[in-house]
């Protein structure tokens, strides 16, 4: 990868958390064959984007997560066919923008296209000049819906980002092998110029000794198929599993974590009058923008109503609390980058008490005298 980031603690954040729906079939779950040595960990990039799969951990790996779709469009099903549908909203795919209604094709061989309407059941190793292109994979195999499969088209819009989910479920390999359940997922993220996150969810891949897998690939590839992310080219998959795609920029123009540093909770008795220096660590950043920083300031411990103060670059910030600013203040700090315009809070938030101002004891010279 062009950087080494930091895989952090599970959030996006979020990791984006989103809520998981209960599964319908649960008690149709194909167990997976006992003995599989999966310990595939893997990360990569292409095409725009950088992947995890749920095997890693850190604030970018994803969580599997199974979205009931039934209440959506139910496709039909077939051998060799594809569906026309339209995308609900913005989609920038490999760096190409697809307007809200725009034109798709979803495939019986477990695998979109945003250019071609045929997904061909041979696979191939992406990326590759020929047809199709364009493409979200899935599992491109030589795949197809038997009585009793169903393909829907469904938009969740139950979390902060609208989810396009294409779900597979259940699905068929040739000679009727199966059922499998899979699913793309296609988040919605209204930012100029950056790809749409991506997720592949696969809920049962195993059936007879068979691999969902093992003659499938699975990937994203661009307009003219000369870029790639591509995850694994007949390769073995897991079941309760989920792969990641996210805009490479969006992860380079990221802010990591920080803390605030000086002056602790109760370290030293200032008072009104006082000028304080107030410092935090520089936040984690190797993005394209520049960092700068806002030091918020508030009685209320949760900063609800906080003052706002402009530390510009610095990690620093002198601040005076003037007569009548006696009490316990609570501050810390939010980092913003100007590429993409992302925001992070400080890990923390602290304490400082102002105390009365020292009152000043007049004396005469005869007192001084007297002393001596």
């Amino acid at each position: 990868m062009r950087r080494l980031i930091p895989l952090l603690l599970v959030a996006l954040s979020a990791a984006l958390g989103f809520q998981i729906e209960a599964d319908r079939v649960v008690s149709r779950f194909v167990p997976q064959v006992p003995g599989l040595d999966f310990d595939r960990l893997l990360s990569g990039e292409g095409a725009g984007y950088y992947y995890w799969d749920s095997n890693e951990t850190g604030e970018w790996a994803p969580e599997y997560n199974w979205i009931d779709a039934s209440g959506g469009t139910d496709l039909g099903t077939g051998d060799d066919a594809s569906f026309t549908v339209t995308t609900p909203f913005l989609i920038r795919f490999c760096n190409r923008n697809y307007p809200s209604g725009s034109t798709a094709y979803v495939g019986c061989n477990g695998a979109l296209s945003f250019k071609n309407a045929g997904i061909p059941a041979a696979n191939q190793n992406i990326p590759v000049s020929a047809a199709p292109n364009a493409l979200i994979a899935v599992v491109w195999d030589d795949l197809r819906g038997t009585t009793g499969d169903h393909l829907y088209s469904y938009l969740d819009i139950s979390n902060e980002l609208s989810i396009w989910v294409i779900s597979y479920d259940p699905w068929h390999r040739y000679l009727s092998i199966g059922p499998f359940r899979f699913q793309i997922h296609i988040y919605e993220r209204p930012m100029t110029g950056m790809n749409n996150t991506i997720e592949l969810h696969y809920q049962t891949v195993w059936s007879g000794g068979y691999n969902l897998g093992q003659s499938a690939t699975v990937g994203l590839e661009n307009w003219d198929g000369t870029q790639a992310a591509a995850y694994s080219y007949n390769d073995d998959l897991e079941a309760g599993f989920a792969i990641r795609f996210i805009d490479t920029n969006y992860v380079d123009n990221w802010i990591g974590e920080f803390d605030l540093l000086s002056p602790r909770d109760g370290s030293d008795d200032y008072h009104e009058g006082d000028t304080v220096t107030f410092t935090w660590e520089a936040a984690e950043y190797s993005g394209d923008g520049s960092l700068t920083y806002t030091w918020l300031l508030d009685t209320d411990p949760v900063l609800t109503d906080a003052q706002e103060f402009d530390a510009g670059g610095d990690t620093q910030i002198d601040h005076t609390f003037v007569v009548g600013d006696q009490g316990v203040w609570y501050w810390s700090v939010r980092a913003q980058e100007d590429g993409f315009g992302h925001t992070r809070m400080a890990e923390s938030i602290r304490s400082i008490e102002i105390l009365p101002e020292v009152a000043v004891v007049e004396t005469t010279w005869g007192q001084i005298k007297a002393e001596f």
